[in-house]
């Protein structure tokens, strides 16, 4: 009889061993459950993350084998979905011809340089079209700071750059219009001034005025500053500026438009204009150059 209460005790023992084990593989099971249901979540997440970016993202390992990228990546390379760049090489996708190679190289450089690669890239096609990209690698690395791949995103920065190009151009065309060069007569040259002057206009306005005396051969350029509202220390200065180097190629400025106030600001700012004619107007400044240019 006491032997069977010692077997019956030790098989209760047992079972609550058994319990005790069976329920920290439960808790076990659960919290494995959970860590795979979050890890899905955040994989999930980051995935819509780099899928809502602008940018087109990818990374890969240290064998430059893809193992992942987002949307945009694959749509920029025909692809439906970012599984089917994962566990490729760039040999393996369809990009431009050489670019693979060109890829890998800059690559497998980044990886021994450990540095980051930021760089603008202009893409010319085979078709004669281009694109312009703005493009960031960087070195992945692990917890301990190993490289363990790369990592690179790119923009289509094609439209900014057209928009950029079209503004530089409508810029150019501004520039002529607000320093224009007037051949009147042979050796003469008038170049009238309107509006605000600041330190570019300034350095465009001397550049015109001496390349329109070299190509037009003139001796005598007027300046005509009538439609300038405001005289100040800068555009005396331009003013000077102008008629040293003018005198340096032979000829001489005329400056005109001169207004009484503008005059006393002159006066008030020290200008150095001696190596000037002035005149009031304009009429005035042509009929002294045409003179002067019979005598």
């Amino acid at each position: 009889m006491a032997s069977e209460v010692a077997s019956l005790a030790a098989l209760r023992a047992e079972n609550t061993v058994l319990q005790q084990q069976i329920g920290a593989l439960r808790q076990q099971r659960e919290a494995q459950r959970l860590a795979t249901s979050v890890a899905s979540l955040n994989t999930v997440f980051l995935q819509s993350v780099c899928d809502t970016l602008p940018y087109a993202i990818y990374w890969k390992d240290r064998d430059l084998v893809y193992q992942g990228c987002n949307q945009r990546f694959a749509a920029d390379l025909g692809l439906a979905t970012p599984a089917l760049v994962v566990g490729k090489t760039d040999d393996a996708l369809p990009w431009q011809p050489g670019e693979a190679t060109r890829f890998a190289a800059i690559d497998r450089a980044m990886i021994l340089s450990g540095q980051d690669a930021p760089s603008d890239e202009h893409v010319v096609y085979p078709d004669g079209s281009e694109e312009w990209f703005e493009t960031f690698k960087a070195p992945l690395r692990d917890p301990q700071g190993d490289i363990i791949g790369v990592l690179g995103t790119y923009m289509n920065v094609t439209q900014r750059k057209r928009a950029e190009q079209t503004i530089q151009r409508q810029a150019g065309v501004l520039a002529d219009i607000s320093t224009p060069l007037l051949p009147i007569a042979d050796g003469l040259i008038v170049m009238p001034l309107i509006g605000d002057i600041d330190a570019q206009r300034a350095d465009q306005m001397i550049a015109v005025l001496l390349n329109g005396i070299n190509e037009h051969r003139a001796r005598v350029a007027i300046v005509d500053i009538t439609g300038v509202k405001i005289v100040d220390t800068h555009v005396a200065s331009m003013l000077v500026r102008a008629a040293q180097a003018v005198a340096l190629l032979g000829a001489q400025v005329v400056l005109t438009g001169i207004r009484p106030e503008i005059a006393q600001s002159l006066v008030q700012l020290g200008a150095q204009l001696s190596s000037m004619i002035t005149h009031s107007s304009l009429q005035r400044g042509i009929a002294y150059a045409l003179a002067s240019r019979r005598s």
